[in-house]
């Protein structure tokens, strides 16, 4: 395993950009995304299953679907999912 800082991987970006070659794969760890500013899929089931409480299809939901990223995300409507993942990465992108 090769371990990689951000010069590295910008230089790999640009290498590749510059001569017009195979874009790069970077494959990360689960906890760099965290480190970056964003929420951990858990924190988000936890502010769909409170900010979504009134939701038909949540309050329905097994308690095995309410730990799975993708079951209370798939209860939302679109806009709500839309609103709901901007507030989590909006200062993310300010930033």
């Amino acid at each position: 395993m090769k371990n990689s800082n951000i010069e590295d991987l910008a230089y790999f970006m640009k290498r590749a950009m510059r001569n017009k070659s195979q874009q790069p794969i970077f494959f990360l760890g689960a906890g760099a995304s965290k480190t970056g500013g964003i929420p951990l899929a858990n924190e988000i089931i936890k502010d769909i299953l409170k900010d979504f409480s009134d939701n038909p299809k949540i309050k329905k939901a097994k308690d095995e679907d309410k730990e799975n990223y993708y079951k209370p995300m798939e209860y939302l409507h679109p806009d709500d999912r839309n609103k709901l993942l901007n507030v989590q990465f909006h200062h993310v992108m300010v930033a």
